[in-house]
């Protein structure tokens, strides 16, 4: 990505909003293997090594406090480079949760004693805004008028029938509340068209202040890629050149999130997109799941209907809304007999729309079975599937050109939920690989030798293999 070559970040002004925004950003707890001391997680996200006995250097706390600041900043610079989909929205505490219960209730009884103060005899205006003072001289449903008509003028058109309709409440209090409220809107509307705007520029400047604001933290750190190296270490690649070698490592490396491990820690360099590649993980399981189930509908007693284009998207869309419930594999093992009693039901009703002959009981029981068997990590469709998947991935990761993509055999039922967690992935490698590729080639490039050298001493204490039977 081009840069102007400027220090300073994207839009210093983003900074003030990144309190409204509702975006969490997680790092997976735990200890991997060979991390032989305790870490901890920085402000913006980055896994920050313990202090060891003997440390090679020292810091200050202002020094550690500016690279935090500073990779704060870029982690919402980063943020909206890389979610296209990236926007602020406003803060809705969870259900039934007492901070939503508290402002539910302090909110009406603001608004419930203004209604008592106005309505009293004579008007009581103690408890209304320093606004509310005018309403003593002005006709008030002129005054919200004209409020209203310059308000549908600066709006946004997904405002414009709420604003509309305020124009049609009766009481003072409510058309007072609801200007108000959707004032809090517009201003989030206005906060996210400004990202829009500085989007481009962001997405220009990201890579290398980025790369700048991570060298500033590892300046303040012991040994700040000492996950991402031990990640990088476990997915070496032994066959080709060098330069083939760290490129098949990488993706190897960066694919290894379809399986991952949530007690291992997260490589320092992935800390800020971990949120977005743990829900990415999780879209490819459904996905992958669903793609399984519909293969064995198909090669059992569904078979008449797979040639019918309305009845597959139309199981495919059922499948993926029952799993979309999943918020973890074993979730999704828990979902199975729902997803073949789905199956099941449309199949029957499918062969009765399309006047072909009925499954017995016994097929479609059969059926379900097979489906719900498919809660065993090592079923074989399974690990077919999800092997074409990874290569899929594979491929688009490590394709230079913007050549289209053959779907795998066995996924053309969910090619656009493939195309989707490809997509994405894609976008966040390339923008990951354009941060950090240089350490990446350094650390493997220093590793690379010792790894040969151990898997060599390996397999020459091996014993001798027996040769072919005469």
């Amino acid at each position: 990505m081009a840069s102007s070559g400027e220090d300073k970040p994207p839009s210093e002004s983003m900074d003030q909003t990144q309190d409204t925004t509702k975006r969490q950003r997680t790092t997976s707890q735990g200890s991997g293997s060979g991390a032989g001391r305790a870490r901890s997680t920085s402000p913006a996200g980055f896994l920050l090594p313990g202090v060891a006995a003997s440390p090679p250097r020292f810091v200050s706390l202002e020094e550690v406090m500016r690279a935090a600041n500073g990779v704060s900043n870029m982690a919402l610079a980063h943020e909206i480079a890389v979610d296209h989909d990236f926007k602020l929205e406003k803060y809705k505490a969870p259900d039934n949760s007492l901070l939503g219960r508290v402002k539910e209730m302090t909110h009406k009884a603001f608004w419930d004693i203004l209604k008592q103060q106005l309505e009293s005899e004579p008007p009581d205006f103690s408890q209304a805004l320093s606004l509310m003072t005018e309403v003593k001289q002005v006709n008030f449903s002129e005054y919200s008028g004209f409020v209203l008509s310059i308000m549908s003028r600066i709006c946004a058109p997904v405002r414009d029938d709420a604003i509309r309709e305020l124009g049609q409440r009766a009481t003072v209090v409510d058309v007072f509340r609801g200007i108000m409220e959707t004032l809090e809107l517009m201003r989030i509307d206005m906060a996210n068209f400004a990202i829009q705007q500085v989007r481009p520029h962001i997405i220009a400047q990201s890579v290398e202040y980025e790369k700048k604001k991570f060298a500033e933290y590892l300046s303040t750190t012991n040994d700040g890629l000492l996950v991402t190296r031990q990640w990088l270490e476990r997915n070496v690649v032994y066959d080709g050149d060098p330069a083939t070698r760290i490129r098949d490592t990488v993706n190897a490396a960066y694919l290894e999130f379809l399986d991952w491990d949530d007690s291992t820690e997260v490589p320092e360099t992935l800390a800020m997109d971990w949120r977005r590649l743990t829900e990415l993980r999780l879209e490819a399981q459904q996905m992958m799941t669903a793609a399984a189930a519909l293969l064995l509908t198909y090669s059992s007693c569904g078979q008449p209907l797979q040639a019918v284009t309305e009845f597959r998207k139309t199981l495919k869309d059922k499948l993926m809304a029952i799993l979309a419930d999943a918020d973890s594999p074993e979730k999704l093992a828990e979902l199975l007999p729902n997803v073949a009693a789905q199956c099941v039901s449309e199949v029957r009703a499918g062969l009765q729309t399309q006047g072909l002959p009925a499954a017995t009981d016994e097929q479609l029981k059969q059926m379900a079975d097979m489906i719900e068997q498919l809660r065993d990590p090592g079923h074989g469709l399974r690990a077919l599937i999800r092997r074409r998947v990874r290569e899929f991935l594979s491929t688009i990761i490590g394709s230079t050109t913007a050549t289209p993509m053959k779907v795998p055999p066995g996924l053309s039922s969910t090619s656009a939920e493939l195309a989707r967690v490809g997509g994405q992935l894609l976008r966040i490698v390339s923008h990951n690989r354009a941060v950090f590729g240089a350490h990446y080639t350094e650390i493997l490039e220093g590793a690379m030798p010792r790894l040969d050298a151990n898997r060599a001493a390996g397999e020459a204490t091996l014993p001798p293999q027996p040769g072919p039977a005469n």
